[in-house]
């Protein structure tokens, strides 16, 4: 059973198909890992995590930033290297990874 892993469906499942294996769908599994590395972001740099124009390029997949936004933001992982790391960790899942400027 392909769903997202909310604690109502997962009962509903387990009670009516006790043999059926649950699996969490793409788009939740993505979307929860985006939230964390937010929270992560917002761990590290709670100040610039409010920046609107930081948020814009690193909510990004890298193929879809220009020339000068790749600058930008490999100019900002340059200060914060432990975050280029997850950054390239959460947009490797599944497509390529960050390449840089």
């Amino acid at each position: 059973m392909v769903m997202d892993l909310s604690e109502p469906y997962r009962r509903i499942v387990q009670k009516y198909f006790p043999n059926a294996r649950i699996v969490a769908d793409r788009f939740h599994v993505i979307r929860w890992i985006n939230h964390q590395f937010m929270k992560t972001w917002g761990d590290w740099d709670p100040d610039r995590r409010k920046n609107r124009g930081l948020i814009s390029l690193i909510r990004r997949h890298p193929w879809n930033l220009s020339e000068e936004q790749k600058i930008r933001l490999q100019s900002y992982f340059d200060e914060t290297p432990g975050l280029k790391a997850v950054y390239e960790f959460k947009t490797g899942l599944g497509s390529s990874s960050f390449e840089g400027a």
